[in-house]
């Protein structure tokens, strides 16, 4: 595709102002998400350039799965900085088959239900050191709990990194959230250019290590497919920086929201702890009414008709998958939180050859670090003097500060 695209002759009735980057979105999107909803399909201006929103949920689900007339290649079209968090890479999530078939099946065996289960105690050991380090009687969910168990769960129990290491990545993933606040046409940032260097000399000095002496681990697995011409040079440090800086945010996020939606919903909880089997639906309700992620992107491949929505070649497709589960037509009461709500098929890992690799990893240490609260602790609500502060790449809904006040249980 042409890096510009000029996207004439649409039919101007269909345009509606919406703001996929607009700071009130990660908050309080409820708002926004029901007008998008009354409005089904349209375009709308993002970014400076014309582009199709799917809001409702079988639209979502129709862009989800449409892979011949939607590519997850990126075209530079106007904006695209916000998310190019990447650096240009193609790596997993910005890659059509037969690349990303390639790509995927060199991260599947590290990511499958049976190697994720092995680490479930390890992360419940560093969840209840968290939690005893952290003390007193409130807790600063993300910062003392969250965000310490995802880096240690992906960075030290998957890959086997040493926790002095961590702050490489820690530095890149804040600088890709970043990202959401650059003005159109403005570029990468030094500090952007600087982290995702020092990342990249960092995983250079691994590959060199492991082709010296192989360790077959994790990692070593990787350096191995480049051995046999499986993955080039290049594609390694695409895969590894989506595994540190892809990884530990939204495990952090879906941690933090279910915490949050617990403390928001005190009824909910008291459910929960009465009847602990409740756990996967709750976690599969936050997913719903809390969701990590906003919304994903995709790029017409040719001219073609979505759902009655003419779209044209190299324009961009908004799926607005979080707008989707509020959708009256697929749930009902959609603005309650409801962890006895019947359970539906969920779009926020996506769906397709895409479908998120990380989705057991995610749900294994949410599971287990939520375990772990609620033996902890005999209770725990919202310290209503210190608000909720969201932040995140432009795509996700991150909660960066949740304080809480908590109940210890007396132990022996």
């Amino acid at each position: 595709m042409n890096e510009t695209s000029n996207f004439s002759g649409l039919d101007q009735a269909r345009f509606r102002n919406i703001d996929l980057f607009a700071p009130e979105l990660k908050s309080d999107p409820v708002p926004f998400f029901s007008e998008w909803l009354r409005e089904g399909l349209c375009y709308a201006n993002i970014s400076g350039t014309p582009s199709a929103v799917a809001t409702r949920y079988h639209d979502v689900a129709t862009a989800f799965a449409d892979h011949e007339n939607l590519t997850n290649e990126k075209p530079r079209l106007a904006g695209w900085e916000k998310l190019d968090y990447f650096n240009g890479e193609l790596n997993i999530a910005f890659s059509d088959p037969p690349v990303h078939t390639r790509l995927r099946k060199t991260l599947a065996p590290l990511l499958l239900p049976s190697a994720i289960q092995r680490l479930e105690p390890k992360v419940v050991e560093i969840a209840n050191q968290l939690l005893v380090k952290a003390g007193g009687n409130t807790l600063e969910v993300m910062s003392q709990l969250a965000l310490p168990v995802a880096r240690n769960a992906v960075l030290g129990a998957l890959l086997g990194l040493p926790e002095e290491d961590f702050a490489v990545f820690v530095a890149l993933t804040e600088e890709m959230f970043s990202l959401g606040d650059l003005p159109a046409g403005a570029g990468h940032p030094a500090s952007y250019k600087a982290a995702w260097a020092a990342a990249l000399s960092y995983i250079d000095d691994i590959v060199e290590r492991e082709h010296m002496a192989p360790s077959h681990s994790p990692v070593g697995l990787l350096v191995d497919a480049h051995q046999r011409g499986v993955l080039t040079r290049g594609e390694i440090v695409a895969q590894l920086v989506t595994l540190y800086a892809g990884g530990t945010s939204p495990i952090a996020t879906l941690i933090g929201s279910t915490m949050l939606m617990l403390a928001r919903h005190p009824d909910q909880l008291s459910l929960l702890r009465a009847r602990p089997a409740l756990l996967d639906a709750a976690i599969d309700e936050v997913l719903r009414y809390h969701s990590p992620g906003l919304f994903n992107f995709r790029f017409a491949r040719r001219d073609f008709n979505f759902n009655g929505l003419p779209v044209l070649e190299g324009m961009p497709v908004y799926i607005v998958g979080h707008a989707a589960n509020f959708d009256s037509a697929i749930y009902s009461n959609p603005y309650k939180f409801d962890i006895l709500r019947e359970r539906k098929p969920l779009l926020a890992f996506g769906r397709g050859i895409h479908f998120c690799i990380g989705f057991h990893t995610a749900r294994m240490v949410t599971r287990a670090v939520i375990g772990v609260v609620l033996d902890s602790f005999r209770n725990f609500a919202l310290n209503d003097e210190t608000p909720t502060i969201y932040t995140g790449n432009p795509q996700e809904r991150a909660p960066v500060s949740i304080t809480l006040k908590v109940e210890r249980r007396n132990r022996p």
